[in-house]
Formats: C-alpha cells, structure tokens, sequence
C-alpha cells in the first residue's frame, strides 16, 4: 500500500495546491492505413493538474550504460480525467517532454491516480 492510500482528502487538496503543477493529457488514437501501411495519429490534449515525482534514472538494457531511460510518476485527481480516458493509449506532455504511460495505479477510494511515464 503506498502512502497516496492513507492520505486523507484535505491532505491531497493540500498536496495539489502545494506541488500541482498544470500537464498535458494527450489522448492518442492511432489508425491504420492498408492501402499505404502508414499509421495516423491524432490526439486530443486535455489540460490537468498532476504532482511529478521523479524516478532514478536507469541504465537502457544492451547500451552499456551509454543511454538511459527517463521514467516520471504522474499523481492525478481522477475526477480531473476525461470521462472515457485509456491512460494505456495517453501520453504526458511536461515541461517540453512526450512521456508514454507505461502503467496506472489507482488508490484504494479511486480518487487518484499514478500515471507512470516514461521517455526515453
């Protein structure tokens, strides 16, 4: 259980106020083309107020250390979501940065969400 799971909501609202800073949800829906094999995206972006924790940066697997993979959690309020949202076909945009949701972990009330981003 993470700590996100005991926080009472005052503590949260307080937690948004504090260290919520405004990103980018893009919704990405991809299609494909048989008849050229090309894949079309578009996105719709959609303005919410996320807290960035940052992760360890870790060494890419195979790149002799040369390279590694920058990973973020989002903490979301999940009533600031789009109705209908895949976080699975999102992405994140902060601070100039495209991050792939790589995983999403709700608490145990459903009020918030973990988005984990990665970009690498």
């Amino acid at each position: 259980m993470t700590t996100i799971n005991v926080l009472s909501a005052s503590d949260l609202e307080q937690m948004f106020a504090d260290w919520g800073v405004a990103v980018i949800l893009r919704q990405v829906t991809q299609t494909a083309s048989p008849a050229t094999g090309l894949i079309d995206e578009t996105a719709k972006d959609t303005y919410v107020t996320a807290v960035v924790r940052s992760r360890l940066r870790e060494p890419t697997r195979g790149t002799a250390m040369r390279h590694s993979t920058d990973e973020v959690d989002f903490v979301l309020r999940a009533g600031d979501l789009p109705a209908g949202v895949s976080l699975a076909t999102s992405r994140v945009v902060h601070q100039g940065r495209e991050y792939s949701i790589t995983g999403a972990t709700t608490s145990a009330d459903g009020g918030i969400v973990i988005a984990q981003g990665q970009r690498a």
